[in-house]
C-alpha cells in the first residue's frame, strides 16, 4: 500500500471536512450537540465521528504531557457524579489535580447503582434494568486503583520518593490504595472530612475547583434534566477534550490574564510554554494511534 500525508491525517477516510476548533469551543462552553448540528450544518453521526478523532489527538497529547512533566507537586482526587443515558444509569468519574496546579493529571469513570429515595414504581423499572446488566458495586474502587496505579508507576520512572493524594473519606479510595503493592512508597494518602469549609486552605481545593469548572462549562453535567450524557464512551471522550483545553488552552487565572500573563495550569504543572507548543505541535490534526503514544487513560 502506498501512504501520503492523508493517510496519517485526522481527518483519513473522513467524507466531509469540519474544522474542529469550534467543536472545542462548543464543547468546552456548555453547548449541546444540537447545537453543534445546526451550527456546521451536518448530521448527528458526523459530529459525533469528529469528537471521538479528536478526543484520540487530545489523549495523545496528555499522554506526551504525562511524559515530561516532574510530578513535583502532591495530588488530590474526587469523583465527580453525574449519568448517561438515564437516571438509572449514574456514574462517578474519577479525577486526579495537581494541588499546586489544577492540572488534571487522570480521568476515570465507574457506572454506579442507582441510589436514593424512589418510588415503588421506580424501584420496579430498576429491578428490571438490572435484571440485564448491574453495575459493579466495586466500580470506584477498581477506577481509583487503576488511576493510581499509573501515578505510582510514573513516579517511580521519575525518581520521586513520595507525594501525598489527598482524598475525601469514601470507604472505596482505601481498599483501592492497599491492592497496589509500591502506593505506600510512592503516594501517601491522607483523607479529609468532607465537611470541612471547602475554601482554597482546604487540601481538595483543587480537585472542587475542577468539579466546579466542569460543571460550568460541560453540557453533560449542567442542569442534567436539559442535557446529559447518552453514553459513558462519549461522556469521557468530551471529558477528555475538556481535560486539553483546561490543561494547555486557557490562563490558568483569569484575574492573572487581565496583567497579561497567560500561565496555562500545564505550565505551572511544570511544563514550558515552548515544550507544550512542541508536543500540540506534533500530535495536532495528526491520526493517533493509542497503542504507540504510552499509558494514556480515557
Amino acid at each position: 500500500k502506498t501512504f501520503s500525508t492523508q493517510t496519517f491525517h485526522i481527518n483519513y477516510y473522513a467524507k466531509k471536512v469540519i474544522a474542529y476548533e469550534p467543536i472545542i469551543e462548543h464543547l468546552v462552553t456548555a453547548s449541546g450537540n444540537l447545537d453543534l448540528y445546526r451550527k456546521l450544518g451536518v448530521s448527528a453521526a458526523s459530529v459525533e465521528n469528529r469528537i471521538e478523532r479528536l478526543c484520540r489527538v487530545v489523549l495523545a497529547i496528555h499522554s506526551a504531557l504525562l511524559e515530561v512533566l516532574p510530578l513535583l507537586e502532591d495530588l488530590a482526587a474526587d469523583g465527580l457524579e453525574s449519568f448517561s443515558f438515564s437516571q438509572y444509569y449514574p456514574n462517578h468519574v474519577n479525577i486526579v489535580a495537581g494541588s499546586a496546579s489544577e492540572f488534571i493529571y487522570e480521568l476515570g469513570l465507574a457506572v454506579l447503582r442507582r441510589k436514593g429515595r424512589m418510588t415503588e414504581e421506580q424501584r420496579e423499572k430498576r429491578a428490571a434494568l438490572e435484571s440485564r446488566g448491574r453495575a459493579d458495586p466495586k466500580g470506584i474502587e477498581k477506577s481509583m486503583r487503576h488511576l493510581a496505579e499509573d501515578i505510582t508507576h510514573r513516579l517511580a520512572g521519575k525518581g520521586v520518593v513520595r507525594r501525598v493524594l489527598f482524598t475525601d473519606e469514601h470507604p472505596a479510595y482505601p481498599r483501592a490504595f492497599r491492592q497496589i503493592p509500591d502506593s505506600p512508597l510512592q503516594l501517601l494518602h491522607i483523607r479529609v472530612p468532607s465537611r470541612a469549609p471547602r475554601t482554597w486552605l482546604n487540601p481538595l481545593f483543587p480537585v472542587n475547583y475542577v468539579d466546579r469548572q466542569v460543571r460550568k462549562d460541560a453540557s453533560d453535567h449542567v442542569r442534567e434534566t436539559v442535557q446529559f450524557a447518552r453514553c459513558p464512551s462519549a461522556l469521557m471522550a468530551r471529558m477528555a477534550v475538556y481535560r486539553f483545553y483546561h490543561n494547555c488552552r486557557i490562563p490558568r487565572r483569569v484575574r492573572s490574564s487581565r496583567q497579561k500573563d497567560y500561565e496555562t495550569h500545564a505550565e505551572r504543572a511544570g511544563v514550558s510554554a515552548e515544550t507544550l507548543r512542541a508536543i500540540i505541535g506534533r500530535h495536532w490534526m495528526r491520526r493517533c494511534f493509542l497503542h504507540k503514544i504510552g499509558r494514556a487513560h480515557v
